[in-house]
């Protein structure tokens, strides 16, 4: 997950975003340590974050995601054939918010 981070806060500052509020509005949530704890009983033993986010991606794609592959399952969606899937990183990180606030994903 940090290279996802990273990659995406790399496009952001690419853009010319905000990359400071961006990242305390939009991602900080999941720097919770609740997020960094293993996922009870998935397979393999990996952070919350990683599983939930291969959950996105299947969500989003309809396609089996490797947690063991997530930064180039992850970037293959977010970056498809060299073009950028969202029309900025804010929009990028709003579908994460937006999966984080459903019920059953928050770190409580």
């Amino acid at each position: 997950m940090d290279l996802v981070r990273n990659n995406i806060f790399h496009r952001a500052e690419k853009q010319d975003a905000p990359v400071e509020d961006l990242y305390a509005k939009l991602w900080d949530p999941l720097d919770d340590m609740w997020w960094r704890e293993p996922a009870p009983n998935a397979r393999p033993h990996r952070p919350r974050l990683d599983h939930f986010l291969a959950h996105v991606l299947t969500a989003e794609t309809g396609k089996k995601i490797s947690v063991r592959e997530l930064y180039a399952e992850y970037r293959a969606f977010a970056v498809p054939k060299g073009k950028p899937r969202f029309d900025d990183v804010e929009h990028e990180l709003q579908l994460l918010e937006r999966y984080v606030n459903r019920p059953g994903f928050t770190g409580e």
